[in-house]
């Protein structure tokens, strides 16, 4: 079954420019002091059907190539760029995984499931580590 996750303030943090959003993060605190992190990564099983053309097409480059001023993506621009990315206020369909952590970084449990997110925002590592400092 689907969870719905569009409650968690979720965000991509990605290179300056990126379109191709395919992971997510979120993060919760609880009053006992345990932390949910979630990690969000693109479904795209639910836009590429298992043995498509486009599946086996994706599976003999296995991932995005990056140049310095050019990339090749595992799909096409169309689905990487928008269908399968974590687009900000869009809702999306993920394998997420639920990290439940201890306020001394222990991990407690950890579930995986498919959910649905809405992005908040698309942060640059810049953007992150100032949101940190």
């Amino acid at each position: 079954s689907e969870y719905d996750l569009r409650h968690l303030l979720a965000f991509t943090i990605d290179p300056p420019g990126s379109k191709d959003l395919d992971d997510a993060l979120s993060w919760e605190k609880f009053s006992d002091g345990v932390h949910h992190v979630w990690v969000h990564i693109s479904d795209v099983s639910y836009s590429v059907p298992a043995n498509s053309e486009t599946d086996i097409d994706a599976l003999s480059r296995t991932s995005t190539t990056y140049l310095k001023t050019k990339n090749f993506p595992v799909f096409s621009r169309e689905l990487s760029e928008e269908y399968c990315s974590l687009l900000p206020g869009k809702d999306s369909r993920t394998l997420s995984l639920k990290l439940e952590i201890s306020e001394k970084g222990k991990l407690l449990k950890h579930k995986f499931v498919r959910g649905i997110i809405r992005s908040c925002a698309q942060l640059t590592y810049q953007d992150a580590q100032e949101l940190l400092n």
